[in-house]
């Protein structure tokens, strides 16, 4: 009731909870954040599901919020199909063109070894070779306190922002 959303504890899903955090550390994954209720909760909560690549949702069969990580471990075959026979059309579709690709992601990180803002790059040689430049994203992580996570995170954002999958509004 003080420091979160409100809901009782009855409403969150431990085992997902769980296995996110038994996740998490075995990657190493350790962050540190303060929150003092300056930013809404919904807000902070934004910001650490983007450190940890993490989504939060209530699950439609138990009723209680759930936490995934994005890591894969899923069964392919047991995902819904979007196909013709299931999508009645898409509104504004693209693709991201090879100029719109980040080929360059730099990490802005609270580094706990200087007590200060550090950054680490990680690029896609290949990319840059095939668009003829450099073309960098910079994004902040300040619950990273080491330049190994900072690292880790960066090419996983690197993978994402350079893989041009199609986008779409609708």
């Amino acid at each position: 009731p003080d420091w979160g959303m409100g809901y009782p504890e009855v409403e969150i899903d431990d085992v997902s909870f769980a296995s996110a955090a038994d996740a998490l550390f075995a990657e190493g994954f350790g962050l540190s954040f303060l929150w003092d209720k300056s930013v809404q909760i919904d807000e902070f909560l934004g910001e650490v599901l983007k450190h940890i690549d993490g989504s939060l949702f209530v699950d439609r069969s138990t009723g209680k919020f759930t936490l995934r990580l994005a890591r894969g471990g899923y069964d392919v075959g047991s995902l819904i199909t979007l196909d013709e026979d299931s999508i009645e059309r898409i509104d504004d579709f693209k693709r991201e063109a090879l100029g719109e690709l980040s080929n360059s992601v730099t990490v802005v990180f609270w580094d706990a070894v200087t007590g200060k803002d550090n950054a680490v790059t990680v690029q896609d040689i290949s990319l840059i070779a095939a668009q003829g430049a450099t073309i960098g994203v910079t994004i902040q992580y300040p619950g990273i306190t080491t330049g190994e996570l900072a690292s880790r995170v960066a090419s996983r954002d690197l993978r994402a922002s350079s893989a041009g999958g199609p986008t779409s509004r609708r």
